[in-house]
């Protein structure tokens, strides 16, 4: 017999979903670019409803494919 709410939540589900705000701020760039990282293929997403959204892994992905140079400019707000 079950009680209680029957969804459980796991790190797979909404909780690994983050908006293109905390994108942003995670990554330390403006909209734009992340949008057009995004455009380019170099970041996934993923659409709900109206919304992108992006998994932790899609950002930790995107993150070991940067160039050095260009991944210390991201770390250092250059």
């Amino acid at each position: 017999m079950r009680s209680g709410n029957s969804r459980t939540r796991t790190p797979e589900t909404e909780d690994s979903l983050l908006t293109l705000t905390q994108v942003v701020q995670i990554l330390n760039l403006r909209p734009r670019e992340v949008v057009e990282y995004v455009r380019r293929g170099e970041l996934a997403r993923q659409r709900v409803g109206r919304r992108w959204m992006f998994t932790r892994a899609a950002i930790d992905a995107f993150l070991e494919e940067l160039p050095d140079w260009q991944l210390n400019s991201l770390c250092h707000g250059e």
